[in-house]
């Protein structure tokens, strides 16, 4: 059977092949009637009674004998309308024979030879339907009474031969020639005109199309070749083709209606763009092949042998992958098809393909190579395959990029890891039936990277790798610079292009700007257009090695990013991002001596290639100090922060953790690692149950609660790769608190920090006090100091103190646990009356006098040190000292005291009397003292007063001549009297560590903090 048989339904195919013997028919009777009536000599006669023939059915005509001659008739034929003829034959030759009862036969002709030359012919095929016009009466006629099966047909020739056939799609024209014997085709050769044909969901436009066809004993060959410009049919499409079929099979024999024998037939389409919906192929070359055996009929037609098919392309592209080299190559052994009970195929079937290289996304493939076998059928209109085989090739990621000279170690690891390597697939089945696809894995797929990495694909026990556009699958990778990957897909679906995807992943390593990360979580993943979505179905715990920013990285960073309304997950255009709210998420900030605690806020970071962006909004924080010296205590922030082409913008307000808020903050950051952080606290409003400087920074600590007063600090932080400079200016407006030293009040100045970490400040800061009450009122008070990396630097101090001024010599007190340095305190003209009264002494001892001297002291871990201290009365004054509060005395001195017995030599007891009455009433004109240290904590001090006792109410002894004679003025006490001059040298100490510890308590329950100077 040919291939247009084939390709006709079986009505059609009859019909068709009866209206072309019918038209031939027509002309051999039309040429037998001629030939009778030349027999008979009446030219005139038989045209009319062959036109008069026709013209009884219907059919309009018109004959023109050149010769008529017996056995031989030619002339020109028309049949159909003058107008537009059905049939034209500008040279119809018959040549018969005469029959009669000698033959066996009536007296009648039978036509042996029928030739046309230069015949046209006008036919359509319409809707199913194939007509000749105004012959379809006749071809009916005929159709109706066949010729007998023992008639001999003529051998027909057509040379030159036109047809022009309307069809649904449009015109087709041919020309050619055949030859028919016994109503066989024994050779055809025809020409197909270039068409153009559009309808009914067919589209072709061809060039000239050669057909071929050649009888040789019962075997029938079939050729057609010529160019396909255009073929459209449903989602298929060719352009640019070039095809070739030929078949070789058994003549078919419409007698006995039976087609057996051998078949052989080849199929070629070439130098193709072929399309299939969105696939395509380029250069694209398809071969088929069949050879077997052919029997039965039409409608128990079978075959059996094998057939081949082949389909190459320099390129192809389909579902977003594009391929090189592309070859497919199907091979179906001990074929089986027959139509006896509709049409029932079967056939084992292999596979082969490969491609030079294949690419998807970013995915690259160099070479594939798909080997697969097994059964395959076609029943009821459906296939089924069962095929078992085996994939491997080689390939890489490039959607990460080369690596870059700024990527940490990891990052070019994972970046070198995906771009090589191999994958085998060694254990696929396959299998189609009854609609249904299915594709299990008996052994795991397998990946390694040249770098040393494997990643491994597996089944899901009891579940499908994939059935109809569903299926479960496990995926793991481990080593070689690639991340720990653990996934579990329990279910996904294909479908509408799109996939859809149940998962649980877990996660570590580094990417990107991410070092040392981990991610736990599930959801839902969806892919499509090469794009990929993921919504998590519960807050995902993240962490964070290292967020590599250069010089400033974060580190440290864990918490948990909870899903919102987008997908939490994106990969779409060859960047990825990611969208959720931060819970409880803490990280450290190296480069701001800075950690952060419990932030929590909607985020959004992603990166395009190297490109990092960043959308965060904290709507609360813990922010901490990590400096070696604690800055401030913690404090809550709140704000946000943007990363945009590698620069970061952030804004935040920070307030104490009860809610005060305590100034603005902007931090900006430079792709070439230069950046600001400016802070602003505004003005602070210090007052008694609400904000407190100690509830600051522990540097405030000394400024006691209550603390009232007004405040602010504005400051920056700048950094660049090279360095990290900070500074700032603490603008106090007034500030009244209670110090170690006792109560400050009108504390005002300006400190400008050089540094915030280190904390410095450069010399000439100057803090002024209207008011200090210690244990004496200080007025004027003024200190100049400054801070350097290590130490305060005071350069000097000044306090208005009993009419005098103290001033402090330049010091330094180091920092540190527990410090050594030492100073000098000058004392100028200073009434110490009210400093004596106030200290733990004024219930012992009065002094009024104003002094001068200088007080070197060191202060050392065991306590403040004192050594050549020197003090001296620069007026008069008075010294009352109880005698309770003295342990010992060595007096010298107390004669010429008026009315007083020149005894030279009194007890003892009678001197010591006397110095302790002296010192109870002493009214000196000099007054020295030497403050010096001793061992034990002790503070030794030794007096040289010169003056005369001068008591309350005047003094003097007075003796009778018995108590002189009999000497009992030995055993009363004698009155020291008034005048007496007195020289004392009182050398005395006290436990004045004890002292300092007690003023410190002292100051304690005033409200100051406990310190040790």
């Amino acid at each position: 059977m040919s291939e247009i048989e084939k390709a006709e339904p079986q009505p059609a195919k009859r019909r068709s092949r009866r209206y072309v013997r019918a038209g031939v028919v027509v002309i051999v009777l039309a040429a037998t009637a001629g030939a009778v009536a030349a027999y008979q000599a009446r030219r005139t006669l038989a045209r009319d009674a062959l036109t008069g023939w026709l013209a009884e059915r219907g059919i309009e005509s018109e004959i023109a004998f050149d010769t008529f001659d017996v056995g031989d008739v030619r002339g020109r034929l028309r049949v159909g309308p003058a107008t537009d003829p059905d049939v034209v034959a500008e040279v119809a030759e018959v040549r018969y024979a005469i029959v009669g009862p000698w033959a066996g036969e009536g007296f009648g002709v039978r036509p042996t030879v029928v030739r046309l030359r230069g015949a046209r012919l006008k036919a359509s095929y319409l809707a199913g339907r194939l007509s000749l016009g105004s012959l379809d009466p006749l071809v009916e006629e005929l159709r109706r009474r066949p010729p007998r099966p023992d008639a001999r047909q003529p051998v027909v020739i057509v040379e030159d031969g036109r047809l022009a056939l309307a069809t649904d799609y449009g015109p087709v024209a041919a020309r050619g020639a055949l030859r028919m014997e016994d109503g066989r085709l024994m050779r055809l050769d025809a020409r197909l005109a270039p068409l153009k044909l559009d309808g009914r969901g067919l589209v072709a436009e061809t060039g000239e199309v050669q057909v071929l066809a050649a009888t040789t004993g019962r075997r029938l060959d079939l050729l057609v070749r010529g160019p396909v410009a255009r073929l459209k049919t449903g989602a298929f499409e060719a352009q640019g083709a070039a095809l070739q079929a030929d078949a070789q099979i058994p003549y078919p024999d419409v007698a006995r209606q039976r087609g057996s024998g051998r078949v052989t037939a080849r199929a070629r389409l070439s130098g193709a763009r072929l399309a299939y919906g969105e696939s395509r192929l380029s250069d694209a070359a398809l071969q088929a092949s069949f050879e077997g055996e052919a029997g039965g009929w039409i409608d128990t037609l079978s075959l059996t042998g094998d057939a081949a098919a082949e389909i190459s392309a320099r390129g192809a592209q389909a579902a977003g992958a594009r391929a090189e080299a592309l070859s497919l190559r199907a091979h179906a052994t001990d074929v089986k098809w027959s139509r006896t009970r509709g049409d029932v195929a079967a056939a084992h079937l292999w596979v082969d393909g490969r491609t030079g290289g294949l690419r998807t996304g970013e995915v690259r493939l160099a070479s594939t190579e798909l080997r697969a076998q097994g059964p395959a059928a076609w029943r009821e209109g459906r296939p089924s395959l069962a095929l078992r085989g085996r994939a491997a090739g080689r390939g890489g990621w490039t959607g990460l990029g080369a690596p870059a000279r700024g990527d940490s170690a990891e990052t070019a690891a994972l970046k070198r890891a995906v771009q090589d390597f191999a994958f085998e697939a060694s254990a696929l089945r396959f299998s189609l039936a009854r609609g249904s696809v299915t594709a299990a894995l008996d052994a795991p797929i397998r990946l390694r990277t040249d770098s040393g990495g494997d990643a491994v694909l597996s089944p899901v026990a009891g579940r499908p790798l994939y059935r109809d556009g569903m299926g479960a699958l496990a995926f793991t990778a481990r080593g070689g610079g690639l991340p720990s990957l653990d996934v579990a897909v329990d279910r996904y679906s294909l479908a509408d292009g799109a996939l859809s995807a149940g998962l649980a992943l877990k996660a570590e390593g580094a990417f990107g700007p991410i070092v040392g990360g981990a991610l736990d979580t599930a959801g839902e993943l969806r892919v499509r257009d090469g794009a990929a979505r993921f919504s998590a179905a519960r807050c995902s715990p993240v962490r964070v090695g290292r967020l590599e920013l250069g010089e400033n990285d974060v580190e440290a960073v864990a918490g948990e990013i909870c899903p919102g309304s987008a997908p939490l997950f994106t990969w779409a255009d060859g960047g990825w991002r990611v969208r959720g709210t931060a819970r409880g998420l803490s990280a450290e900030v190296p480069f701001l001596e800075a950690r952060v605690e419990q932030a929590a806020g909607p985020v959004a970071f992603g990166a395009r290639g190297e490109d990092l962006s960043v959308d965060a909004e904290i709507r609360s924080a813990r922010l901490e100090d990590m400096a070696a010296e604690t800055r401030f205590h913690p404090v809550s922030t709140q704000g946000s922060a943007t990363l945009v082409g590698g620069r970061w913008r952030a804004d935040f307000s920070v307030a104490d953790l009860a809610g005060r808020r305590l100034g603005a903050a902007q931090l900006s950051h430079e792709p070439n690692g230069r950046g600001r952080m400016d802070f602003d606290t505004g003005e602070l409003i210090l007052a008694e149950g609400g904000l407190q400087p100690a509830e600051l920074s522990p540097l405030a600590e000394p400024i006691a609660s209550p603390a009232e007063g007004r405040l602010r600090f504005v400051g920056e932080v700048a950094w660049s790769p090279e360095s990290v400079e900070s500074g700032g200016v603490l603008d106090i407006d007034r500030l009244d608190f209670v110090s170690p030293a006792g109560p400050v009040e009108g504390l005002t100045g300006e400190i400008v920090f050089t540094s915030l970490s280190p904390l410095t400040a450069a010399p000439g800061q100057v803090l002024r006090a209207a008011r200090i009450e210690t244990a004496t009122v200080l007025t004027g008070s003024q200190v100049t100091f400054g801070l350097s990396e290590g130490a305060l630097q005071v350069e000097g101090g000044r306090f208005e103190l009993g009419e005098g001024v103290v001033t402090l010599e330049p010091f330094s007190i180091p920092f540190g646990p527990r410090p050594s340095w030492s100073g000098v305190v000058n004392v100028q003209g200073v009434q110490v009356r009210d400093l004596v009264e106030a200290s733990p002494f004024g219930d012992r001892m009065d002094l009024e006098a104003r002094l001068t001297g200088r007080i070197p002291y060191r202060v050392t871990p065991e306590g403040l040190r004192v050594s050549g201290g020197r003090l001296y009365a620069v007026e008069p004054g008075r010294l009352s000292i109880r005698r309770e509060a003295l342990t010992g005395v060595s007096a010298e001195g107390a004669a010429s005291a008026p009315g007083a017995p020149a005894e030279p030599d009194l007890p003892p007891n009678t001197f010591t009397e006397f110095a302790y009455q002296a010192m109870e009433h002493l009214s000196f004109d000099r007054l020295e003292a030497d403050i010096n240290s001793l061992e034990g904590g002790r503070l030794g001090v030794l007096f040289r007063i010169q003056g005369e006792h001068r008591p309350p109410q005047r003094q003097q002894i007075r003796l009778s001549l018995m108590e002189v004679i009999r000497r009992t003025y030995l055993e009363k006490v004698l009155p020291l009297p008034s005048g007496t001059k007195v020289d004392l040298t009182l050398d005395t100490s006290v436990n004045f560590d004890e002292l300092l510890r007690d003023f410190a308590e002292f100051q304690s329950l005033r409200g100051s903090q406990a310190v040790q100077p």
